[in-house]
């Protein structure tokens, strides 16, 4: 998925507002929030199988988004084609293609013609830098399960199991990422909201802009950086704050006190360069621990339930960052659990495998790699020569 919401199936009647708008954020709609029938669902192409309703509104049904799609890596010709027809074919009753393409401004764009539909392409199998964060998502289940099996995990025991109660939902707005950086921000001296916000804008340069305001109050650049990640501007145009009370954030501070103190080392970027047997790279892994002490990375998740992605997520912190041990810990639950990585070349193996969908099976892994901001420099320091 390229993260652009296409398709807009409606009902008769409805507002953009947030009680009567669904937008999905997650791989597999894992999200806090579900669509009724009543519901306008904005969705990407992707998504909208199995979903109708009377009208159907088709964004970037052009030529220049197929243009687009087709030229991302590991895209196969028969499943884009498909993906195309099911967006075209979601409404019952009435379906509206519209012309103009008001996300880049560039005005109106070619229809998507018969025959680009079904003028065969070739796949592109490139590859851009991957963010550890997002890069198992919308990945093969069984690659995903086959790195997975090479963790040594063990459930640390936490004797308080109350669960923390913080509304995960505005509507149908999904909180539930909001609240994991908050609990961040609020707690940790060295946690820079402002620097999360810049990294975050050169791994997507491509999303659209929002007036971003340095002075802001700290909620209003969580709500930012959420918008920014998900392309949802509602969250700082619909979301009624505070989205965490008083009692809650005492709540959070007092069981993250439980294993931390506020001045811990927080956002340590790590990076693997990734090779073929020739040595020429392929693609860089990058990505930014939660907490790192002297004997463990710490990743931090708010959720109802922890997902293997969680724990793989860990593992590759542990391999960019050249550390044996680490810690999951779900602060919603209390749920905690320690997690090694016995074969770290075995393993990175099978990530790339699932994270480049089996394309790529053999390489070298390259531990210690400069960090995407420190590449950007260098080549921002050549361009300047």
């Amino acid at each position: 998925s390229t993260g652009f919401l296409n398709v807009a199936i409606v009902n008769l009647k409805w507002n953009c507002c947030k009680s009567t708008v669904f937008a999905s954020i997650k791989d597999e709609g894992g999200g806090t929030t579900q669509p009724s029938e009543k519901t306008a669902i904005f969705t990407t192409f992707d998504s909208s199988k199995g979903l109708e309703r009377k009208i159907c509104v088709v964004f970037d049904f052009t030529e220049e988004y197929w243009i687009l799609r087709t030229g991302m890596p590991l895209t196969k010709y028969e499943i884009m084609r498909n993906i195309f027809c099911v967006a075209a074919s979601r409404g019952k009753e009435r379906i509206i293609f519209v012309k103009n393409n008001t996300r880049t401004g560039k005005g109106i764009e070619t229809p998507l013609s018969e025959k680009m539909l079904r003028t065969p392409t070739e796949e592109n199998i490139t590859f851009e830098d991957f963010d550890i964060s997002t890069m198992f998502d919308f990945k093969y289940k069984e690659d995903v399960e086959e790195a997975y099996q090479e963790l040594e995990i063990k459930e640390i025991p936490l004797t308080d199991k109350t669960v923390i109660d913080i509304k995960s939902n505005d509507e149908l707005i999904d909180l539930s990422p909001c609240i994991g950086t908050y609990q961040e921000a609020v707690f940790f001296r060295g946690y820079d909201i402002d620097k999360e916000i810049e990294y975050t804008m050169k791994l997507h340069p491509d999303r659209p802009s929002l007036n971003y305001d340095t002075n802001g109050m700290m909620e209003d650049k969580i709500l930012f950086l959420t918008a920014y990640d998900t392309y949802q501007d509602r969250y700082v145009k619909q979301v009624e704050k505070p989205i965490v009370s008083d009692e809650q954030k005492k709540e959070l501070t007092n069981r993250l006190s439980t294993q931390f103190t506020p001045y811990e080392t927080v956002q340590v970027l790590g990076s693997m360069t990734v090779l073929d047997d020739d040595d020429k790279i392929l693609f860089y892994i990058d990505g930014k621990c939660d907490v790192l002490t002297n004997e463990f990375i710490y990743e931090l998740k708010f959720v109802t339930e922890l997902k293997h992605e969680h724990f793989l997520q860990l593992a590759c912190y542990l391999v960019a960052l050249d550390m044996e041990k680490g810690k999951l810990w779900n602060t919603k639950k209390n749920e905690m659990y320690e997690i090694t990585v016995p074969d770290k070349a075995k393993f990175m193996r099978k990530v790339v495998k699932a994270i480049t969908k089996g394309k790529i099976k053999k390489c070298i892994v390259k531990l210690n790699a400069k960090t995407r901001s420190e590449r950007e420099m260098e080549n921002f320091a050549k361009f300047k020569k």
